[in-house]
């Protein structure tokens, strides 16, 4: 009787204790990051046949733009392998850039010229993804697979302005001339589309409270841009405070795309720069 009454114990002991375990292993974790890219640019923005090449680093946006807004933020949400993430960049920029040379062809000619063109440029990325752990080489490392979609909206307005002087020097001493030409402005409009992505995803813990992440994928294909690409490499410190475990995060990020949708407009960038975040996840 005594023993029976200690098995039945036991078995309801163990019935409630493996629901738990598995419910804890089961658990949603989500991680929400706010963080700043710090976006420089190369390669061209055609708008109505009119194209402008961009190469300009971090330092040279902050240095040629009159203002600059820049919204963004990362939020993740793991179940066990599944993995569900969102990715979203707004920026604004407007700014007067410009470019001088200066030619002299015949030792009594001197000739200068400048052009400028004043550019606002108004940037959404929106991508959402989703996810499976495809490997665990070892207990500190994992391969994630993914599959999602990248959105973009992008309106670039364009004016252009170019102007020359030059000088001729005679025993007369023959003057001076000038020469100032202004161009119509050209917009893109608004562009919209949307790029299927696949890749894969890194996982690795270096030691205890320091991760790093590696991340790629391509995509576009022809659906929404001819090409797209993704690079990023991200180093995360842990600590924790209460509840929540915060990280602070350091990395590099780089986009490209290849869109080309008629109409005398396309763009062909690569977006890149460094990253830095904070991430709290609970």
């Amino acid at each position: 009787m005594v023993r029976g009454i200690c098995g039945a114990l036991v078995a309801l002991v163990l019935m409630r204790a493996v629901p738990v375990q598995a419910q804890d292993k089961l658990e949603w974790t989500f991680t929400a990051t706010p963080y700043a890219w710090l976006m420089g640019a190369s390669g061209n923005v055609t708008a109505k046949g009119q194209t402008i090449d961009v190469n300009a680093g971090i330092t040279d946006i902050f240095g040629q733009t009159d203002t600059l807004l820049a919204l963004m933020s990362n939020f993740e949400a793991r179940h066990d392998k599944l993995v569900l993430g969102l990715d979203v960049v707004f920026t604004q920029m407007t700014g007067s850039p410009g470019v001088a040379t200066q030619r002299n062809p015949v030792p009594w000619l001197s000739f200068s010229a400048s052009a400028g063109a004043n550019v606002k440029s108004t940037l959404v990325e929106i991508e959402g993804t989703a996810g499976y752990e495809l490997a665990r080489l070892q207990p500190a490392t994992a391969i994630d697979g993914f599959v999602g979609v990248r959105y973009w909206h992008a309106v670039t307005d364009m004016s252009f302005g170019f102007n020359a002087t030059g000088s001729i020097q005679t025993p007369q001493d023959v003057g001076l001339f000038s020469r100032s030409i202004g161009i119509a402005g050209a917009s893109t409009g608004s562009l919209d589309w949307a790029d299927p992505i696949l890749g894969l995803q890194l996982r690795h813990e270096l030691a205890p409270h320091h991760r790093l992440r590696l991340r790629g994928d391509i995509g576009g294909f022809g659906v929404g841009s001819q090409f797209t690409w993704q690079a990023m490499a991200a180093y995360a410190y842990e600590f924790s405070s209460g509840p929540t475990l915060w990280s602070a995060i350091l990395g590099y990020r780089a986009i490209g795309l290849d869109y080309s949708p008629g109409g005398g407009n396309a763009i062909d960038l690569v977006l890149h720069g460094p990253v830095l975040g904070v991430s709290m996840r609970f």
